[in-house]
């Protein structure tokens, strides 16, 4: 009886200490924060998860849930609203109607961009504290670095744009959530400083791509940034003073423009041919015109 006392006694001993080390085993096939952010294929993967979680908030996770359509065209009148491919949270937008329920009504999924940029702008820069051979693999050269960072202040900017056009004022958050502690709450900014991150995003942007490379199709490059600043300036309706910023703004200035292969050089366009000048078909060009007249000094536009 002692015997199969001790055996029992045993085995118990055994299996829970079995199941303390079972429950403190951390799982291979799940990686955590801290293990994470060391190697440039750490970084190229962060980048994939950014671009897509991009193209699933705008394309939708859904049949008829695109929300790049219905944040864009679908609020203007350049689009007809058709019956058989209509449900509830669409026709409220076609009708102006929307309800609290409405799936196109949640800026939650463009926050989660916002949240996975500013987590790249955090972590990418100390890759290389922990891969320090610039000869191996794992080493994020300077290059691929600024080229990275340069993306995800884009994207940034990009979803804090649509923000700003479909909501106006929005909590602008731009430090990653490193912690459960961290506070998930933050107040709505006027539209008017969410502009100007937005702004300061694409300058920065801008300032770390590279100029006259020929940019992959499927990373944002110098024509895409530059494209997202005038769509900025247009939404805002200074369209007119985006004109006059050409010929001193830092990102459009004419000496930075003739140094890019891809974008024509500057040239004066006559007022009764501009009209020409926007139907012109692009072939993944980008082109810059100034009108005359338009180059008059203009101050700092804070008050966008």
């Amino acid at each position: 009886m002692k015997k199969i006392f001790a055996y029992i006694t045993l085995i118990v001993i055994v299996g829970l200490t079995g199941c303390k080390k079972l429950v403190e085993e951390k799982p291979l096939s799940d990686g955590t924060l801290d293990q994470f952010f060391r190697t440039s294929f750490d970084a190229e993967a962060a980048m994939a998860g950014m671009y897509g979680a991009f193209q699933q908030t705008m394309i939708g996770e859904a049949q008829f849930n695109n929300r790049i359509t219905f944040w864009g065209d679908a609020r203007s009148d350049n689009m007809e609203r058709q019956k058989q491919y209509s449900n509830n949270s669409t026709s409220e937008v076609h009708f102006n109607s929307l309800s609290p329920n409405n799936s196109f009504a949640d800026w939650g999924p463009l926050y989660t961009v916002i949240g996975r940029a500013n987590l790249n702008i955090e972590k990418f820069p100390d890759i290389n504290k922990y891969s320090t051979n610039p000869n191996s693999k794992d080493y994020l050269p300077e290059a691929t670095l600024r080229s990275y960072l340069a993306q995800c202040y884009a994207m940034r900017a990009i979803c804090y744009f649509y923000i700003l056009r479909v909501w106006g004022d929005a909590p602008i958050r731009t430090t990653a959530f490193l912690d459960l502690n961290d506070n998930p709450q933050a107040p709505r900014e006027p539209k008017s400083k969410v502009r100007l991150q937005v702004l300061a995003d694409l300058q920065t942007a801008y300032d770390m791509t590279a100029k006259g490379a020929t940019a992959s199709v499927w990373h944002i490059g110098e024509g895409a940034i530059a494209a997202m600043m005038v769509d900025l300036y247009m939404m805002a309706k200074l369209f007119l003073i985006m004109l006059r910023l050409l010929s001193g703004a830092k990102i459009c200035s004419k000496q930075k423009v003739q140094q890019v292969k891809h974008i024509p050089e500057h040239k004066l366009q006559e007022p009764g041919d501009f009209h020409q000048t926007l139907k012109r078909q692009l072939t993944g060009k980008i082109f810059l015109r100034i009108l005359p007249g338009a180059l008059k000094p203009f101050g700092p536009f804070t008050g966008m």
